[in-house]
């Protein structure tokens, strides 16, 4: 026993040298500007902590006692990791950057999707996020079409034409607050109405914690929502970051959506690989399991899927390739092809 600890222990301490020793050689995850091939393409990088000087809070150092010199690699390995995260999800667009972002930001996405039989189909989406002026970005104008929470997470609707696509959408329009990261949260609640009609009103309280550790990231989000047609829902994830180096990161996502319309859970567990494989692309390799809780909690759809996305020269501009085999319960869990391409474009303040 004594023999397995001190080889954990040291297995232990050869990790987080050799992460530490990456932080100091190889930058994070970015899509940067090439002065060279004339491309001006978003930056989304974020600066290595400097491990000599500088407090992990505040961008500066003074005299530490002994005890906290010795946190320093910890601070460092962390740091690192939440770098790391932090800029993937950047780079793919996901919407928890929009939490810790705050400037304003812009969002369209616009998805061409080829099922098996050849029948293809049209989705787009729009989020707009405007700081108001005098409240140091704790206040935005939401601009959103279909929100995340009316969303079905496997099924989304698609329409026979892009023209379609954008005139079928619902949009909503509220205000957005931020608060709560003097406290290590990130609170969001938003209010608004649907803009048309019938009218639809709603009210959403979002919470998000980030914990890092060594080599390990923990993700914590809820959301509480009211829509006064389709009533209460809640939805949870449950995120976990592993970086091999900063190029590859693993992620575990657990997700449970509970609504009153419904009256039980909707379940999911994904799996992902993401690859950096240069500053401008990046290919994420996901299989996922799906299910309810009604009458039991069981199995409903397995998804293996890859997601290849590139910055292209066009400013702003992103394409992606996403491949998927689906295995619906619905269907005998026979295979289902499908492949969707995706152009968007992103600004963000």
């Amino acid at each position: 026993m004594k023999n397995n600890f001190l080889l954990k222990y040291r297995r232990g301490l050869f990790v987080e040298l050799l992460l530490t020793v990456q932080l100091l050689t190889f930058p994070a995850i970015s899509v940067a500007d090439d002065t060279d091939s004339g491309d001006t393409s978003t930056t989304v990088e974020e600066e290595s902590p400097d491990v000599l000087t500088g407090d992990a809070d505040s961008g500066t150092y003074s005299d530490s006692p002994f005890f906290e010199v010795l946190d320093t690699p910890q601070q460092i390995v962390s740091r690192y990791l939440e770098s790391v995260v932090r800029s993937t999800d950047e780079f793919f667009s996901n919407e928890k950057t929009s939490y810790v972002s705050t400037g304003s930001s812009m969002r369209l996405t616009l998805d061409s999707i080829l099922y098996e039989g050849g029948k293809i189909g049209y989705a787009g989406n729009l989020s707009l996020k405007i700081r108001l002026p005098a409240t140091q970005g704790k206040l935005k104008l939401l601009v959103e079409s279909d929100p995340q929470e009316t969303q079905n997470v496997l099924d989304r609707r698609t329409e026979p034409s892009p023209q379609q696509a954008v005139d079928q959408k619902k949009y909503y329009a509220g205000l957005l607050g931020s608060f709560g990261r003097d406290v290590g949260w990130q609170f969001e609640p938003s209010a608004g109405v649907h803009l048309g009609s019938p009218i639809e009103v709603f009210a959403r309280f979002r919470a998000v914690k980030h914990l890092n550790y060594p080599s390990w990231g923990i993700t914590l989000n809820n959301s509480l929502y009211w829509y006064n047609v389709t009533g209460t829902g809640n939805d949870s994830t449950l995120e976990f970051n592993y970086t091999f180096d900063n190029r590859l990161l693993a992620r575990s996502s657990s997700f449970a959506r509970w609504s009153h319309q419904t009256d039980y859970f909707s379940l999911s567990q994904v799996f992902s690989l993401i690859h950096t494989l240069s500053t401008r692309r990046a290919v994420t390799y996901s299989a996922g399991v799906y299910g309810i809780s009604e009458p039991t909690v069981y199995a409903t759809d397995y998804v293996l899927s890859a997601q290849y996305r590139q910055a292209l020269r066009l400013k702003n501009f992103f394409f992606e390739v996403n491949p998927s085999l689906r295995f619906r319960q619905a269907n005998d869990f026979k295979n289902e092809y499908s492949l969707l391409l995706r152009v968007e474009w992103i600004f963000q303040e």
